[in-house]
């Protein structure tokens, strides 16, 4: 039981050695060593004290260690050798029977007839060029005395683009626009507006003032278009 006292003051006297020797430099004395991979540590000085003596001081001392580099196993080769005809006539006898995909063929299944698409309206069977002439469907022509059957535009309008006057019967032949153009206008408009007359066909007379000055015509204002009296159609 004497015994037990003993041991915990040695114990305590170990602890405090080891408090003091942290902040010491280090001292002489046996020392013992532990080295590692890593870091090294060293601790110098005696284990505890003896019959009441007082202990000597520990100390630490820290140092870089190294790493052991382990070489790498080496990666095993295989040394081939090309295979003989024999050694593959023995591996493909093994195999089982081979079917060639070429007497699995068989034709597309077309079918007997294509339906064709549908289509609107009625299809007209015709000769062209026709065969008894050119006589074609007789166009109705007015023989009376010229008229005028519509004026555009008609009372009060919001917006009024253009001036365009159509006659009963074709007053100019055909041809070409330059052509038609060059011919005399049989109207006249007032207040007078830029812009030239033009035929659109053989009937209708129309004037496009130019968008850069005029577009469109000026509004609140009427404009009277006048044909002069007995204005012939075309010979």
């Amino acid at each position: 039981m004497a015994q037990r006292p003993v041991r915990r003051v040695s114990a305590l006297v170990v602890a405090i050695g080891l408090i003091v020797a942290a902040c010491d430099d280090g001292g002489g004395g046996a020392s013992s060593s532990t080295s590692t991979a890593g870091p090294t540590t060293t601790i110098v000085g005696s284990s505890a004290a003896v019959d009441g003596a007082a202990p000597r001081l520990f100390g630490l001392q820290l140092s870089e260690g190294s790493a052991q580099a382990v070489p790498p196993e080496p990666t095993p080769v295989v040394d081939g050798s090309p295979v003989d005809q024999q050694r593959i006539d023995e591996i493909t006898a093994r195999l089982p029977e081979w079917i060639d995909a070429g007497t699995q063929n068989q034709s597309f299944n077309w079918p007997v007839q294509t339906s064709p698409p549908p289509r609107t309206g009625t299809v007209l069977t015709e000769t062209f060029p026709p065969t008894g002439g050119n006589d074609g469907p007789a166009v109705p022509v007015d023989n009376g005395p010229l008229k005028v059957l519509r004026f555009q535009p008609e009372g009060d309008v919001p917006i009024a683009p253009y001036v365009a006057i159509t006659f009963n019967q074709p007053m100019v032949p055909v041809g070409t626009v330059s052509g038609v153009n060059a011919l005399d206008v049989p109207a006249t408009i007032s207040p007078a507006l830029p812009g030239s007359w033009q035929w659109i066909g053989t009937r209708t007379l129309r004037l496009d003032p130019p968008s850069d000055l005029i577009d469109p015509l000026p509004m609140a204002t009427t404009f009277p278009v006048t044909v002069p009296p007995g204005t012939p159609p075309a010979p």
